[in-house]
């Protein structure tokens, strides 16, 4: 059955389960013919949303600990741990959530969810600056990062490279703009992009997406 298979999407990539899920029901969808009420439309943009915080934040953490910046990683593995805290609110899991269905998602948002997302992300925007003044305020990540791994838009293009990657080179592709699915066709946003094609230039288009 279609909503079975989405146990192994989950799997599929643990730091992003809801985005695979996503991915997957779009195209049970499709092929079904269904269209999923707006509501839902709208649930799953947000689920969607708070998942690219949640990988993007798990991203941070290994990324600076992996450059040599150990507090950051905590600091990461702290707030991530926070926005899994309403991924388990409204699905009861904090890694494998099993939440959309073909036609909808498995359950409505509960009862307080505005509220406590509305005071994670008044937290994370403060912490978010302190991701920068950590990272931008050492000498140890502009010589790992400035300058480094530089892939240039064509190159990118050649070699299939997407996501935060070809934007960092300067290339404002955007799946969620480009080709909108769901509600993204109504959500006002600016593409992150940043022109150095190096390893800072990743770094400061996924803090720009958070």
């Amino acid at each position: 059955h279609y909503n079975e298979v989405i146990t192994l999407m989950d799997r599929t990539c643990y730091v992003a389960g809801m985005s695979w899920e996503h991915l997957y029901i779009l195209a049970a969808e499709e092929a079904l013919h269904i269209n999923p009420p707006e509501r839902a439309q709208w649930i799953r943009v947000v689920v969607d949303e708070f998942q690219r915080i949640a990988s993007h934040i798990m991203w941070y953490a290994a990324f600076v600990q992996d450059i040599g910046l150990m507090s950051p990683f905590l600091y990461g593995m702290r707030d991530r741990d926070l926005v899994l805290d309403l991924f388990q609110s409204i699905t009861g899991g904090r890694l494998t959530y099993e939440y959309m269905r073909a036609g909808g998602v498995r359950n409505d948002l509960p009862p307080g969810f505005i509220a406590h997302a509305r005071k994670l992300l008044d937290w994370l925007m403060d912490r978010y600056r302190e991701y920068d003044a950590l990272c931008l305020g050492s000498a140890i990540f502009h010589e790992r990062c400035d300058g480094l791994g530089v892939l240039h838009a064509e190159d990118c293009v050649d070699l299939g490279v997407t996501g935060p990657m070809l934007r960092a080179a300067g290339v404002p592709r955007d799946l969620r703009k480009d080709r909108p699915y769901s509600a993204y066709g109504q959500v006002d946003f600016d593409v992150a992009l940043a022109k150095s094609a190096d390893v800072t230039g990743r770094y400061l288009v996924r803090m720009e997406e958070l």
